[in-house]
């Protein structure tokens, strides 16, 4: 699969991606007297080359053309390699079920991208210029070398681009098993689990400098520079215990999760062997959940759930976990056309982790932040009832709701580029308030067409003072998509898609610099046959 990209780049050039995806699965049944057994096999390969970048642009711009890309970004280029093996084996009878799989997954990749200008004597990031490209002569000539009307002189005139070449693998073997019997009198379905995984992340990343001259950015010819040579790796042991009892009406889930993770971080920079980090973390996490059958329909649902997140190897000790509870209450109804599900959440946060990377902050250095405690309390709604036309024509109509409130519970100063100074009281950036969509179809036996209305509302961009962005809120964003296909039975289905069939597009971050939009108009059409 292959384009030349949606983006305008200033002068041309491609700004799509070509791609590579080959995937087998081999699998062979074995049926005994006693158990069943099931292996199955998969191999999968996929490559890409794309000409992406992190560079957004200015308000202003954005208003002009919200796919236009500055100049500077003409070399930015992704190019990755992934390799899967995953072995799967499973056993069953009348009494138990017992899954193992084991995997392995390889991953490399380089992405060449422009980090911003090299500084020195003034320095200025490319947020800070695209915040405001007018603020002051500097950053209107900064601006300008940025979009290739000027060209550079000054050494902290030069852009930096920098190869963010990491090579990852993931490794482990996972085993699952669970079983009914009757214990004090009451029906239990028991389920186990055990999981040993390895991890790591090599990171070879270096930066080149370059003038902007003629609107082209020509190499300084001075040697590649190494800016991060470092490996994380990680060994974890997970394992769970959960016992579902049915007592008449009422399921009780009851269940154990532990995490022990060794962590180790190495700077493989010459000379700087002796930064090295290793750390452990362990953590039993309990959870249970109700469900009450009101009737075959209709039933009431209630959790607690505790969860955490562990930090990554190379962060200083003094980076918590986070750590948080989770509530949920609400109910179900379904009578096969017409649906029902209510549920209110919350979410006890004790420590907000974040972390800081090229994505969010423009920053090389991985960063993670502690936000202490916060809350997210919330509703979700999700209803459908399938209308019948005629004997051979239905309309289904369903709706999905969500609307989130959060609230930092402690006053701060943060260096994380999303809080900056935080009064207690200030949302979470990046969670809106209301989400919407609705789906309306028409269904016959040979065609369909389908309707999808999404609706996402405007979100914080940063949540507490002093933090540099040209707007501190997205735009509310409506987005409306369309489908329709033709059954020819034994000849195969023709479905063509529309997505963004309004052509709306609005910012959805300007992160990690300048305003970046979201998807435009798409068309598709296509063709399955099945044998």
């Amino acid at each position: 699969m292959q384009a030349d990209g949606f983006k305008e780049l200033d002068g041309g050039g491609d700004t799509g991606f070509e791609k590579n995806d080959l995937m087998a699965k081999l699998r062979y049944d074995l049926d005994g007297e006693t158990v069943n057994q099931v292996f199955e096999l998969k191999l999968a390969y996929a490559n890409e080359t794309s000409d992406e970048t992190y560079l957004g642009l200015s308000d202003d711009d954005f208003a002009a053309n919200p796919n236009r890309r500055y100049v500077a970004s003409q070399l930015d280029n992704m190019d990755w390699t992934h390799t899967q093996f995953q072995f799967n084996h499973y056993v069953t009878n009348d009494h138990f079920e017992l899954t193992t799989r084991v995997y392995r997954n390889d991953f490399e990749r380089a992405w060449y991208k422009v980090n911003g200008f090299k500084g020195g004597l003034v320095n200025r990031s490319l947020q800070e210029i695209l915040a405001d490209p007018d603020k002051d002569e500097t950053n209107q000539r900064f601006y300008q070398i940025l979009t290739g009307q000027q060209d550079s002189v000054a050494e902290y005139e030069k852009m930096t681009l920098g190869n963010n070449d990491r090579t990852y693998f993931t490794q482990g073997i996972q085993s699952d098993l669970n079983w009914n019997m009757d214990l004090l009198g009451y029906n239990n379905h028991f389920e186990v689990g055990a999981r040993f995984h390895q991890d790591q992340i090599e990171r070879d990343h270096t930066t080149d400098d370059y003038f902007m001259q003629n609107a082209q950015l020509v190499s300084d010819g001075v040697a590649t520079k190494a800016s991060t040579t470092d490996r994380e790796s990680t060994d974890a042991i997970s394992i769970y215990l959960q016992d579902t009892i049915s007592i008449n009406a009422l399921d009780i889930t009851a269940g154990v999760r532990g995490e022990f993770i060794d962590a180790e971080y190495q700077n493989r920079a010459p000379g700087a062997e002796q930064d090295y980090l290793k750390k452990e973390t362990s953590i039993w996490l309990p959870s249970l959940s109700l469900f009450y059958a009101l009737s075959d329909e209709a039933g009431l649902l209630f959790g607690v759930h505790e969860g955490f997140l562990p930090t990554s190897p190379k962060q200083d000790p003094s980076i918590e976990t986070e750590s948080s509870v989770n509530y949920e209450l609400g109910g179900r109804y379904n009578d096969g056309n017409f649906n029902l599900e209510l549920i209110g959440f919350f979410n006890d946060i004790s420590n907000l982790k974040e972390g800081c990377q090229f994505s969010s902050c423009g920053s090389d250095d991985d960063t993670e932040f502690n936000g202490g405690e916060v809350d997210v309390i919330g509703l979700e709604l999700t209803s459908g009832y399938d209308f019948t036309l005629t004997d051979n024509l239905d309309f289904p109509v369903s709706v999905s709701y969500t609307y989130t409130e959060s609230e930092f519970k402690t006053s701060f100063e943060s260096g994380f580029d999303m809080w900056g100074d935080i009064e207690a009281g200030d949302e979470l950036p990046y969670l809106p308030e209301n989400q919407i969509s609705v789906n309306l179809g028409l269904v016959s036996n040979q065609w369909d067409v389908n309707m999808i209305v999404r609706y996402i509302g405007e979100m914080l961009e940063a949540s507490g003072d002093g933090v540099v962005l040209s707007g501190s809120k997205t735009e509310a964003l409506t987005v409306v998509d369309m489908s329709a296909s033709y059954n020819f039975n034994e000849y195969g289905l023709v479905y063509v898609k529309a997505d963004n069939v309004f052509d709306t597009q609005e910012i959805v971050s300007r992160r990690p610099y300048g305003a970046r939009p979201s998807k435009p108009q798409q068309f598709q059409i296509g063709y399955q046959y099945r044998f």
